[in-house]
């Protein structure tokens, strides 16, 4: 019994990360979905940077976690341990520049359940052309007129793209292809203009606007961001995301980090 039970101990200690590991926290929630990627991507920056060589995730946080990705070494899951160092959802989403490539959130690639799911939900149709509307609760003009301009981009722009937010079917029928749009449904008048709208669960639909031939998005959301990280990851062809200005990878520097 003694024996038995010295097993386990050591079992258990070998699959949480100690302290000496180095276990970044993520503390907290911040957004929806694709907000959560990016904090937990930038925690993963921000581990990298602090030589830790884990990220830690609590139960609601591992919850959310398994519903997209499968498991990965460098996340803990449901972690009940001592951090060594903790960061809020809220600052990691912050913590990096959202106007430039962002290579951690290709390393959060959708599970493979999802992929393929998606494909056999899409494949039929393709090729197609992808269109995502976002209101934003009615805040999308007011978003395009902030200043500082919020982008989530590649880069930096100052050029006003708010004609993102009232994307409409005949904007795109010269296009002569399968148009599916993807929408908050939120604005009724804009979205019934489409033909065809995907009533796929979240999951499937933003692995969808990846596969598509090509994608139009709305640089206030960070849906759209998440979209353009995985469409490079999957080789898309450059100037295939609109606006380009927004999401034209041609110029990103050929270099990953070491994840």
């Amino acid at each position: 019994m003694i024996f038995i039970l010295l097993f386990f101990s050591v079992l258990f200690i070998w699959a949480i990360p100690s302290c000496v590991d180095g276990v970044l926290c993520l503390d907290g929630t911040h957004g929806q979905n694709a907000n959560r990627m990016i904090s937990l991507a930038n925690a993963l920056h921000r581990a990298k940077d602090l030589n830790m060589s884990h990220v830690a995730l609590d139960e609601t946080w591992s919850s959310w976690y398994k519903e997209w990705f499968d498991r990965k070494e460098n996340i803990v899951l449901d972690y009940r341990g001592v951090c060594l160092e903790r960061i809020s959802a809220s600052d990691a989403f912050r913590a990096f520049s959202h106007h430039e490539y962002n290579d951690y959130l290709n390393y959060l690639h959708p599970s493979d359940h999802i992929v393929n799911e998606a494909i056999q939900r899409f494949k039929s149709q393709i090729p197609f052309v992808s269109v995502h509307r976002r209101d934003l609760e009615g805040s999308c003009h007011a978003r395009h007129r902030r200043p500082n301009r919020s982008y989530f981009c590649f880069r930096q722009i100052k050029e006003d793209l708010a004609y993102t937010c009232d994307w409409k079917e005949a904007d795109f029928t010269h296009l002569n292809s399968s148009i599916i749009l993807f929408t908050d449904g939120e604005n009724p008048t804009y979205d019934n203009t489409f033909t065809h709208r995907s009533q796929d669960n979240f999951q499937i639909q933003m692995w969808a606007m990846t596969m598509s031939s090509r994608h139009f998005g709305n640089p206030t959301s960070s849906i759209d961001y998440v979209v353009a990280h995985w469409r490079k990851s999957m080789n898309r062809e450059v100037n295939s995301m609109s606006p380009d200005t927004c999401y034209n990878y041609y110029k990103i520097e050929n270099k990953k980090e070491t994840i």
